[in-house]
């Protein structure tokens, strides 16, 4: 369904050095950036030309794309040997395009997508550490720079039942979980993690990691962007360059329209410039 014109333009979009990373999932942590800017045919013909890459074998194929209009592009510009299934599907093809933050893609096998490890698990904790690990495979190299450093910490704010803080503590990263509620009993026994039962307005820092320096936070509480940003202000504004820093954007409501898009897009634009005024990024 493309030309041989649209994928050798997507191959050339795609940086070289990007093509062999796997990572997990989502438009975000696609396995390459097609362009930075928003770019629609390019995403679809850079899909298009990973999926041929897999061979003509027929395959069962789940699309999740921002903004939601793309899906019905991309499923309307699918090879004919692939099948769309949203629900039984082999693999998920995402994209992901914002004038700002630019146009991703990525092909992810079922097993290895996240919703689909909650669904094959059960397991709460599993779902939340499926997101740090993408957001690690996306970029490691700040938590990579923190594996086995006694002296530099990272705060998970809202951390329990505990899925982000065991996450990076299985890269070696000490982590300070800060939440009133208990933490599975895994994570708080596991030697890099200390539990501070308190809200994050009242962590005391100094003592509950003497002498070591704050080198990252992460945030995955269930809150509007504004309110998180808010609420992780003060640690942000402690962080050095470099520092590793995730956070989840939580709109709440399942509105599916234009107005709907324009609104989360808008609080992620929004919450980008909060981050870089506080952060040296």
């Amino acid at each position: 369904h493309a030309t041989s014109g649209a994928l050798k333009e997507a191959l050339a979009a795609s940086p070289e050095d990007l093509l062999p990373k796997i990572l997990l999932t989502r438009a975000l942590a696609g396995e390459c950036r097609v362009s930075t800017t928003a770019d629609e045919p390019a995403a679809i013909a850079a899909l298009v030309a990973k999926l041929a890459a897999r061979g003509t074998a027929p395959l069962r194929v789940a699309v999740r794309c921002f903004p939601r209009a793309l899906e019905r592009q991309v499923a309307a510009n699918l090879p004919t040997w692939c099948a769309l299934e949203p629900r039984k599907f082999d693999v998920a093809v995402h994209a992901f395009c914002h004038e700002a933050l630019g146009t991703h893609i990525g092909i992810v096998d079922r097993t290895d997508e996240w919703t689909q490890a909650e669904k094959m698990t059960g397991d709460v904790l599993c779902r939340a550490a499926w997101k740090m690990k993408e957001a690690l495979a996306l970029d490691g190299a700040a938590a990579a720079a923190l594996a086995n450093r006694a002296d530099r910490f990272v705060v998970d704010v809202g951390a329990a039942p505990g899925g982000w803080t065991a996450a990076l503590a299985e890269r070696g990263v000490r982590v300070v979980a800060c939440d009133p509620a208990a933490l599975r009993d895994d994570v708080a026994s596991h030697p890099l993690v200390t539990h501070a039962r308190c809200k994050i307005e009242d962590l005391d820092m100094e003592a509950v990691a003497p002498g070591a320096v704050l080198a990252g936070v992460v945030c995955d509480i269930n809150a509007h962007p504004a309110q998180a940003s808010e609420i992780i202000a003060p640690l942000l504004r402690r962080l050095r360059p470099g520092a590793l820093v995730v956070v989840t954007l939580k709109f709440g409501g399942r509105g599916l329209g234009a107005a709907s898009e324009t609104r989360k897009a808008r609080g992620a634009d929004e919450l980008v410039r909060d981050i870089g005024e506080m952060v040296p990024l």
